[in-house]
């Protein structure tokens, strides 16, 4: 690999390089991440505000307002049953209890058979049941209660298994169940799991659609309770582990790989309608009419004392009854959120890094930088959007740091890499071009400079007219003393004007304008500079004489035309040089100078981009050697005194 191909890609390996960290962080010490990821989450759900909900879920709470009306907690039975007598009365679809009812009415049986045939009446009263830990024996009451539990086991739904990563997904296992008692049980249409999961950072955000214990399938209450009211029986439900539960052909409950399903939040706040149990129960008018009617009415307990504290990402202080609601509202509307997988979310971070090390190493920081800043708000606003519109959570977080510690690493690089390479060849071209010319040039025009370009240059031969015999009558310590002064005055002149010196080759000089920087007056200041050698000449007659070379003089000839511009040589030995046509004409005019007795000869070109400021005189057309037809030659006989308005101006270049 190339020096220049490593320094281009140093770029793109540092940003590689920070991606795999941040990736490898994530992978190793999630917690820290997910937490903020889950910040994301809420923020994407306050940002899509409420969504429609299906009219058909209202909540029944034991609440402050009943304890105070009806007595302390815990109650009888009995005021239970009169509780599912008054909701059957109003027309309530059914009646979900997100409360246990896991041991016998402290009040005596009486209360327990009255609930239980109350819930017999009415036919479609639903119980929960809760994860337990495992722990001593159970008692005979429990044992009835989890042989009770049994016929809710959803025999005949289908369970695939997962595809790809997927094969390694579960669902919750329970080792340990606390059930409702036996008569409550047999009494109800149905019985679910309430329990509902923590996210990393202790705030509720799934719930469980399905449990495994003792290797059978049971509903959370909120399914149970969906189904029915979707009209969907346990052999019509399909779970794929890790994707989805099919409910029918009503909808697809999204499963994460632990077997959990992101709750989809209706809004924020009391999004519900709420009623207290002592209203329906003692029908004061605090609810209005049919409010309850083909209503599915959870029932739940809420009140301050009671403790049931479930932190949502809107209400530090939720309730469990809320979860449960936008739980089973959720499935009854078929509007679900789902996360992306771990998978998909490495394979876009990972999309994401090689499109902005792509930028990085293609183009330079004042147009990579806001590009990439772009990218960065653009996955932003799509994860947004993606959530609004499809429910669908991408990752913000990992992508997001990945991007900006990438981007800022491989800038940093970038840039210290640029000015080491700028710093490089500045001192190269130094040696050829103007101080004040090389400094001009950004890190792009020089590598172009360097690697080679097409450009329109003014290229200027000069030669000693009859050096060669003077050189053998003075000497060759002589010789060599007046080259130098020669060469030094000629490089200064050159400079001054904003030329690049190419070479010297015995007592020639070979000079260019319009490379590496831009010039517009390219061939003007060529001109100018080739008088002005000529003057320089002239007025050191007495140093030449000092020399022993007192006729000392030379012949100039200048082209304009296209060339190819750049750096060749072999690795010991670069010259920054023109190639092309246009050189050989240049060389070519120099000779004709000695052929015609002028001092300086320009091509046509040359002379009409300058004619309006120099003195000419045609030599019309000539055959030059090795050039396919004659070329238009003219005598530079001077610069003009006035010219015409800014004719005479000439832009050095610097």
């Amino acid at each position: 690999m190339t020096t220049s191909t490593t320094r281009r890609l140093l770029p793109v390996l540092t940003m590689l390089t920070v991606g795999l960290g941040v990736l490898l962080w994530v992978i190793v010490a999630p917690e820290k991440p997910e937490r903020y990821e889950l910040a994301s989450i809420d923020a994407r759900f306050r940002a899509r505000g409420p969504r429609p909900t299906s009219g058909k879920v209202v909540i029944v709470a034991v609440d402050d307002q009943a304890l105070a009306e009806l007595g302390k907690w815990p109650w009888s039975r009995e005021r239970f049953a009169t509780l599912v007598d008054r909701l059957a009365g109003a027309g309530a679809h059914s009646v979900v209890f997100d409360v246990l009812f896991l041991d016998a009415d402290e009040a005596g049986p009486a209360g327990d058979a009255a609930f239980a045939a109350a819930a017999r009446r009415f036919g479609r009263v639903y119980q929960g049941a809760a994860l337990a830990s495992p722990g001593d024996s159970p008692t005979q009451s429990q044992v009835a209660a989890m042989r009770a539990l049994k016929r809710f086991a959803m025999t005949d739904a289908t369970i695939e298994a997962g595809r790809g990563l997927d094969r390694f997904s579960t669902l919750n296992q329970a080792q340990a169940v606390a059930a409702p008692i036996a008569s409550f049980a047999e009494a109800c249409k149905g019985v679910g799991f309430v329990d509902v999961l923590a996210s990393a950072d202790a705030v509720y955000r799934h719930c469980w659609p399905l449990t495994v214990w003792e290797g059978q399938l049971y509903p959370s209450l909120s399914l149970a309770a969906a189904a029915d009211a979707l009209g969907v029986d346990a052999a019509d439900i399909v779970v794929q582990k890790g994707r989805a539960i099919r409910v029918g052909d009503k909808c697809a409950i999204p499963l994460e790989r632990d077997g959990s399903m992101p709750i989809d939040f209706a809004g924020i706040g009391r999004v519900f309608p709420h009623y207290s149990v002592s209203d329906v129960i003692q029908g004061t008018g605090g609810i209005p009419d049919n409010a309850l009617r083909d209503r599915i009415v959870l029932v739940a307990v809420t009140a301050t004392a009671q403790h049931d504290i479930r932190p949502t990402p809107f209400d530090p202080v939720g309730k469990g009854a809320e979860l449960q609601a936008h739980a089973l509202d959720s499935i009854l509307t078929g509007h679900f959120v789902r996360r992306q997988t771990p998978e998909m979310a490495l394979l876009m971070t990972l999309a994401w890094i090689l499109v902005i090390s792509a930028f990085i190493c293609l183009l330079r920081p004042a147009v990579h930088i806001p590009l990439s800043l772009a990218c960065i708000v653009l996955h932003n606003m799509a994860a947004f959007w993606a959530f609004s519109r499809y429910g669908l959570f991408l990752a913000m977080v990992t992508p997001t740091v990945t991007m900006v510690l990438g981007l800022l690493a491989a800038s940093l690089v970038k840039v210290l890499t640029q000015e080491k390479r700028q710093a490089e060849l500045v001192n190269v071209l130094a040696q050829f071009v103007p101080p004040e010319i090389v400094s001009r040039l950004t890190l792009d025009e020089t590598d172009s400079a360097l690697l080679g370009e097409t450009r329109v240059v003014t290229i200027v031969f000069s030669d000693l007219h009859g050096f060669t015999g003077a050189s053998s009558r003075i000497g060759p310590a002589q010789t060599v003393a007046l080259l130098n002064r020669y060469f030094e005055l000629m490089h200064e002149i050159i400079f001054e004007f904003g030329g690049t010196l190419d070479k010297f080759v015995g007592d020639e000089i070979m000079a260019f304008f319009n490379a590496p920087a831009d010039q517009i007056d390219h061939a003007r200041l060529a001109v100018a500079c080739a008088l002005q050698m000529q003057r320089q000449i002239e007025s050191l007659r007495e140093e030449w004489e000092f020399h022993g070379v007192p006729e000392l003089n030379t012949n100039i000839g200048i082209n304009t035309g296209e060339a190819i511009v750049g750096y060749v040589g072999s690795r010991s030995r670069m010259q920054y040089t023109v190639i092309g046509e246009a050189a050989n004409v240049a060389s070519r005019l120099e000779a004709l100078s000695k052929e015609v007795d002028a001092q300086i000869v320009i091509g046509e070109s040359t002379y009409e981009l300058a004619r309006d400021m120099i003195d000419c005189r045609d030599l019309g057309l000539r055959e030059l050697p090795g050039m396919d037809g004659p070329i238009r030659a003219y005598e530079l006989l001077g610069l003009r005194e006035r010219g015409p308005g800014a004719g005479n101006t000439i832009d050095r270049g610097d």
